[in-house]
C-alpha cells in the first residue's frame, strides 16, 4: 500500500540524512580519531533504530546535528554565514519538537559569550536570532491561516511526551506497551 511505502521511504531517508549529518560533522575535527569515534558511536548506538521509528525525532536529530556541524564551523571559520546557517537549522529543529527552544535558548547564550569574548559585531547576535526564528513564525502563520485559531496545541503535546517517558521509564507498570 501507499502509506507502508511513504513510510519506508521517510525512514530510509531520514536513515541516510542522519548518516549525512553525522559524517559533515566529524569533519569538522581535525584528527581521524574523533572521525572514527563519532561514527562508531552512531554505528553502536541503539538509538538510531528508535529514531528511525519515529520521523519527528530523527529530524529533530538530524537538525541538532546540522547545527552543530555549522556551530564547529563558525567558531573554526569566524564566519557569520555559518551562525545564520545553524540557527536555521535550530529553528527548524523548533517546527519537528518544542525541546528546540532549550538548546535554541543555549545557541543564543553562546554567541552573545562569543560578542564578548572574541569582539565579534553585535549584529552577529542578530543573525543569531532572526534565522531560528523565522521558521516557527512561518508555521504559526500556516498554522492560524488553515486553523483559525491560535492554540497549537503544545501544552497538549508536552503533556503527552510527559506520559510517553513516564511509560518508557516505569516499564513495569504497563505490562499491555507494545
Amino acid at each position: 500500500s501507499w502509506l507502508l511505502a511513504s513510510c519506508s521511504l521517510s525512514r530510509t531517508v531520514l536513515f541516510a540524512l542522519l548518516w549525512l549529518s553525522t559524517w559533515l560533522l566529524s569533519r569538522e575535527f581535525r584528527g581521524e580519531t574523533e572521525k572514527i569515534i563519532i561514527g562508531g558511536l552512531l554505528m553502536l548506538s541503539p538509538a538510531v533504530s528508535e529514531l528511525a521509528c519515529n520521523s519527528a525525532h530523527a529530524l529533530f536529530a538530524v537538525m541538532l546535528i546540522l547545527g552543530l556541524w555549522q556551530m564547529l564551523a563558525a567558531r573554526r571559520k569566524n564566519s557569520t554565514a555559518h551562525i545564520v546557517a545553524a540557527s536555521l537549522f535550530l529553528g527548524l529543529a523548533l517546527t519537528c519538537r518544542t525541546e528546540a527552544v532549550f538548546v535554541i535558548a543555549g545557541f543564543w547564550g553562546l554567541i552573545a559569550l562569543s560578542i564578548f569574548r572574541r569582539r565579534l559585531a553585535i549584529w552577529a547576535f542578530a543573525a543569531a536570532v532572526f534565522p531560528a526564528v523565522i521558521p516557527a513564525i512561518s508555521y504559526l502563520a500556516v498554522y492560524r491561516m488553515y486553523t483559525g485559531g491560535n492554540t497549537t496545541g503544545v501544552a497538549r503535546r508536552l503533556y503527552f511526551n510527559f506520559e510517553q517517558g513516564h511509560s518508557y521509564a516505569f516499564e513495569d507498570l504497563y505490562p499491555c506497551r507494545n
